[in-house]
């Protein structure tokens, strides 16, 4: 048996080319190894504002644990942020916060809205 694949088109290095300074990206990875170093890899190729990164190193964390989601953001800025093991909710509102702060930062804060659905 023989399968054939096509490679799909990378959605967030075209949107990345193409954005204008009233738009923000941001990238989520799952990481094994240099956590830090590829997402920052990512997010210049991709032209993120900021990345989401999590692991499946980490004790405690990961699918089949009822805290499952630890993140870092790591921002265009390089400044890292590492949250504490959350709940999916809780992980979800530190990424909207983290949007928030950088349309902020961008002066977009009066044009963009936010919607949770959790």
């Amino acid at each position: 048996m023989v399968i054939e694949l096509t490679k799909n088109p990378d959605i967030a290095y075209e949107f990345g080319k193409v954005k204008n300074a009233n738009q923000i990206s941001v990238g989520f990875a799952l990481e094994t190894d240099n956590i830090i170093e590829y997402g920052k890899g990512k997010m210049n190729k991709k032209n993120f504002d900021f990345i989401v990164l999590n692991t499946t190193n980490n004790n405690g964390e990961g699918f089949g644990f009822e805290n499952p989601n630890k993140i870092n953001v790591l921002a265009k800025d390089l400044s890292k942020k590492r949250f504490p093991l959350n709940l999916k909710s809780e992980v979800a509102e530190d990424i909207i916060d983290e949007l928030t702060r950088t349309a902020s930062a961008y002066s977009l804060s009066n044009r963009v809205k936010f919607t949770l659905s959790i």
